[in-house]
């Protein structure tokens, strides 16, 4: 695998990186999870703390009409500073992973929740899957090493993860931090069908606001 100065940390199968430049290390081959370490924002003390209430954004957008698709979505939010420089990060995202993985049409999902959506360790049904998370605590996943794949699902018995032997003895379960760029391989990545990111919502109430965004085909 070929390493930076900026690749601050390797995880079995997840990389942690500090400069964006770095994010392409997930096409490397085993490596499923990539993380770019990113500071908390600037507009976040004056935005991102609002009393946010269900969906925000939920739709299917062409590239170029991600600013405008974010803008008319969260019209209803807020007019306090800070949130045209949230809807340009989520356009700067998006663009990111339109560069990354050349799909014209992106699915875009803006959720806000006080329990945890998926709180049990899964593997997306997807190519790859950007995670953002902007308030609370970030996504949770697993290195390919630390996990039993016959307890994913069905193959769990009803068990939570604690109880299935989906996590191996020893394994350590990560944590990506608010504002962290997450990039997960799903089970239709090619070579990954059954080797994707395992990951969960965090196990915590609490409120979080996390964007997603995967290509549409």
């Amino acid at each position: 695998m070929a390493t930076s100065a900026a690749i601050s940390e390797i995880r079995g199968s997840g990389v942690v990186v500090d400069d964006l430049t770095d994010i392409t290390v997930i096409y490397e081959p085993g490596v499923d999870v990539t993380v770019w370490r990113r500071p908390a924002l600037p507009f976040a003390a004056t935005f991102i703390g609002v009393d946010l209430d269900g969906d925000v954004l939920d739709a299917r957008v062409r590239t170029r009409n991600v600013e405008d698709a974010v803008a008319e979505a969260t019209s209803r939010l807020t007019t306090r500073a800070g949130r045209d420089s949230f809807i340009a990060d989520v356009a700067f995202l998006a663009e990111i992973y339109r560069d990354l993985t050349g799909y014209d049409e992106l699915g875009i999902r803006l959720t806000t929740s006080n329990e945890p959506m998926c709180p049990r360790f899964h593997v997306d049904r997807v190519t790859l899957r950007l995670l953002c998370t902007y308030l609370g605590p970030g996504t949770e996943w697993l290195s390919h090493a630390d996990v039993d794949r016959s307890k994913l699902g069905p193959g769990a018995n009803g068990q939570p993860d604690c109880n299935s032997g989906l996590i191996r003895p020893g394994a350590a379960i990560r944590r990506m931090n608010a504002f962290d760029v997450g990039l997960l391989k799903g089970s239709a990545w090619q070579g990954c069908e059954k080797r994707g990111a395992v990951h969960r919502s965090p196990g915590t109430s609490g409120k979080r606001l996390v964007l997603s965004i995967d290509g549409v085909t």
